[in-house]
């Protein structure tokens, strides 16, 4: 899946960080602006820094429903 592609089917990225704990849900369209729509989602993860201690070691889900 590209961030393109998660944009289109409107799925939530929800992505944590493992030293902090620190939570977020980036909007995918925004996402695939920033980091182009052909972007696959694991290699956007790959490059997630935390913004709360700044740590790399970052996990995540991909939900196939649109947040409410």
């Amino acid at each position: 899946m590209t961030l393109g592609n998660a944009a289109g089917a409107r799925v939530r990225l929800i992505v944590w960080c493992k030293a902090c704990g620190h939570r977020a849900e980036p909007d995918a369209a925004g996402m695939a602006e920033r980091y182009g729509a052909e972007t696959t989602v694991p290699e956007w993860r790959e490059r997630l820094v935390c913004s709360r201690c700044g740590s790399r070691n970052i996990d995540m889900l991909v939900i196939g429903t649109e947040r409410q």
